[in-house]
C-alpha cells in the first residue's frame, strides 16, 4: 500500500521544496503553489507506466502544465515539468493499465481529500502509515466508497429473473422524510463514483433518473438526489465556460421548437368539460399507448445492452 515521507508535522508547505509520497514504492513528488497541489509529471508517468513524459504532457492544456524549479536529491535546482490536478486526471485517462485505476483511487481517495481537509496527508490506521492526528480524528468519518464500475453496482438497481435491469429499485420502507432525502443523496454519490470509471453508464443512470423516481416523489428521495445533482452541475457550469465534451456519443439530440410558449398560450382555449364516459375512454387509451411506449423503450434498451456485451 501507499505510504508517504513528510516533515515532522506532516504539513505541506507552500514553497519550492518537493514533498514526496510513495505509491507502491514509487516516489511521487508534489509542490504546493498558492494552496494548489502540483505533481511532478515524470513521477506520475512512472506510476502510470506512461513513457516519454515530455511528449505525454504536450497533450495537456497550457493551464494544466508548467515548468518549476525543483531541488533534486543533491540540492540542485532543476527545471521540472509539473502538472496540476486537472492535468493529472488527463494523464490517467491516457493509460488503460490496472496501475492507473489504483493510482487514481489513491490520489482521489487518500491524498487530495486529506490535504484539503486537514492540510496534511495522514496515514490510515492498519495500513502501515503514520497515525492520524487529533485534528484529523475530529473530521466526521464517512462510509468507505463502494467499487462501482457499472449500473449493476448501484444500490438502487437490480435485475429481474430474465436479466432485465430495473432502475431506481427501492424496497418498501417506513422511515422519516429526512432519511429518504439522505438516501437520494447517497444514490447520486454512487453515480459520481461510477462517472469516474464509466462516464457513459453514469450518464444513462442520470438520464433515466427523473422518469423512474416519480414513484418516490412524496418521500424525499428525488429531492435529495436532484439537490446533489444540481450542486455538481453548478460546479461544472462555473468551471467550464463552454458545453462540456463527453467521451462518448449521445444517443440523440433535440431540436428547438417551431413556436414559442406565447404562441401556444394565445392559441389555447378553455377545455370543454368531459363526461365520465369520455374521461374513462381517454384514460383507457392513455394506459394502452403508454404500455406500448414502455415496450418499445424496453426493446431498444435490451438491444443496446446486448450489443454492448457482444
Amino acid at each position: 500500500m501507499a505510504s508517504q515521507n513528510l516533515p515532522a508535522d506532516g504539513v505541506i508547505t507552500s514553497d519550492a521544496t518537493p514533498k514526496t509520497f510513495n505509491f507502491e514504492n514509487l516516489p511521487v513528488r508534489t509542490i504546493n503553489r498558492n494552496g494548489e497541489v502540483w505533481f511532478v509529471a515524470a513521477d506520475v508517468c512512472a506510476a502510470l507506466e506512461v513513457g516519454n513524459p515530455r511528449q505525454a504532457v504536450t497533450r495537456l492544456d497550457d493551464d494544466e502544465r508548467d515548468t518549476f524549479r525543483v531541488a533534486d536529491s543533491l540540492g540542485r535546482q532543476q527545471d521540472t515539468i509539473v502538472i496540476n490536478e486537472s492535468g493529472l486526471y488527463a494523464l490517467i485517462m491516457t493509460s488503460r493499465k490496472e496501475e492507473a485505476k489504483r493510482f487514481k483511487r489513491w490520489v482521489t481517495h487518500d491524498v487530495l481529500p486529506a490535504i484539503r481537509t486537514t492540510g496534511k496527508y495522514e496515514a490510515k490506521p492498519g495500513r502501515g502509515r503514520r497515525a492520524v492526528t487529533q485534528q484529523a480524528r475530529q473530521v466526521p468519518l464517512l462510509p468507505a466508497p463502494r467499487n462501482i464500475r457499472s449500473r449493476d453496482d448501484l444500490s438502487f438497481t437490480k435485475r429481474d429473473a430474465e436479466g432485465r435491469m430495473i432502475n431506481w429499485f427501492m424496497p418498501s420502507r417506513a422511515n422519516n422524510w429526512h432519511e429518504h432525502y439522505g438516501i437520494g443523496e447517497i444514490w447520486f454519490s454512487e453515480i459520481v463514483e461510477l462517472a469516474r470509471h464509466n462516464p457513459k453508464e453514469a450518464y444513462h443512470a442520470m438520464r433515466f433518473a427523473g422518469p423512474e423516481m416519480v414513484r418516490y416523489w412524496n418521500y424525499g428521495h428525488p429531492d435529495g438526489f436532484f439537490d446533489r445533482m444540481a450542486r455538481w452541475a453548478m460546479a461544472a457550469i462555473l468551471a467550464n465556460p463552454t458545453e462540456p465534451q463527453l467521451p462518448f456519443d449521445l444517443p440523440c439530440l433535440g431540436i428547438p421548437p417551431r413556436e414559442g410558449m406565447d404562441f401556444h398560450l394565445a392559441a389555447a382555449v378553455p377545455r370543454q368539460p368531459l363526461t365520465p364516459a369520455e374521461q374513462d375512454a381517454i384514460d383507457k387509451q392513455a394506459w394502452q399507448e403508454a404500455a406500448e411506449c414502455q415496450r418499445h423503450c424496453y426493446e431498444r434498451r435490451r438491444y443496446d445492452l446486448m450489443a454492448r456485451h457482444a
